[in-house]
């Protein structure tokens, strides 16, 4: 399997309180922007109230096995 890296940038807001994240997102959509380019950090709870139909980040590390597994055949073929 190949991976091939691709540039994408990207924001970032913190905010202090749910109303002022939930403005942020009606403001972007309004904008133009599509739910699938947004993402939401939050608790379960506040997710489930305010934001549910946007896409859920994935968790930290759920790419490692795959990134293992490519930086493993490319050494071996580069070694190899």
């Amino acid at each position: 399997m190949r991976h091939q890296p691709t540039e994408k940038p990207f924001r970032v807001g913190v905010f202090r309180t749910v109303g002022q994240a939930d403005r942020a997102v009606r403001k972007l959509l309004d904008a133009g922007f599509t739910k699938d380019q947004l993402a939401v950090v939050c608790s379960d709870k506040h997710r489930e109230q305010f934001f549910h139909d946007l896409p859920t980040p994935d968790p930290a590390g759920s790419h490692t096995p795959e990134g293992i597994a490519a930086g493993g055949a490319v050494g071996a073929t580069i070694g190899g």
